[in-house]
């Protein structure tokens, strides 16, 4: 996998609640030196916002992210 540019293409954001706001996927971003796992948050006044997972399962937004990547596939139990 390849990291893709934030001015490239973001990931697709699926709408849910009406159809106004919704989130993308878990993917991983690259933050000041840092891979972290995030999505994008669409909302129903159509502002878009990286969320950052943090390790208490409280939430970042945060404006830097330069690149992210999809994740990858989980590895098959044999």
């Amino acid at each position: 996998m390849e990291w893709i540019s934030v001015s490239d293409r973001l990931p697709e954001v699926v709408l849910v609640l009406s159809g106004k706001s919704g989130y993308s996927d878990d993917v991983l971003v690259f933050i000041d030196g840092d891979v972290k796992i995030a999505h994008l948050w669409k909302s129903s006044r159509d502002k878009i916002k990286w969320v950052i997972h943090q390790p208490d399962e409280s939430w970042d937004v945060p404006e830097q992210i330069t690149h992210w990547m999809p994740l990858p596939q989980p590895p098959k139990e044999d």
